[in-house]
Parts: structure tokens; sequence; C-alpha cells
């Protein structure tokens, strides 16, 4: 099956205002590049893998995060 997964990564560094101000803007994202399947979050970069994304990324996973 193939599925098409927007993957927003927000670095630790990243302060909390720049991270709202980034989640306000998924929305717009989301819309240009839909239809899609599933977005993610992750705020975790040495988790980010395929196995991860394919977990994540099923309808029934609950949580769309990777932490």
């Amino acid at each position: 099956t193939t599925r098409d997964v927007l993957v927003t990564w927000l670095g630790p560094g990243v302060s909390k205002i720049k991270k709202a101000k980034k989640k306000a803007d998924q929305g717009d994202v989301y819309q240009v590049l839909s239809p899609n399947h599933a977005q993610i979050d992750c705020y975790n970069k040495a988790k980010l893998n395929a196995e991860e994304v394919l977990l994540k990324s099923d309808p029934s996973a609950g949580s769309h995060i990777i932490e």
C-alpha cells in the first residue's frame, strides 16, 4: 500500500513561541499538500525511521507523534 505522509520535525532547540507559530502554519501546509494519509509530528530525530513512520501513519495508531 502506498501512503502519502507529511512529517513535521521540530528540534529540541526551537523555542515555544516558534513551535506555536509553526503549528499555526501547519494547517495551511496540509491543505496545499492534500490529499495525504497521515500527518506526523516528530520531536526526536533519532527515532525518525521508516519503521516508526509506518507504525505512526496507520489510521489506528492513535498518536501520530514521534517523541
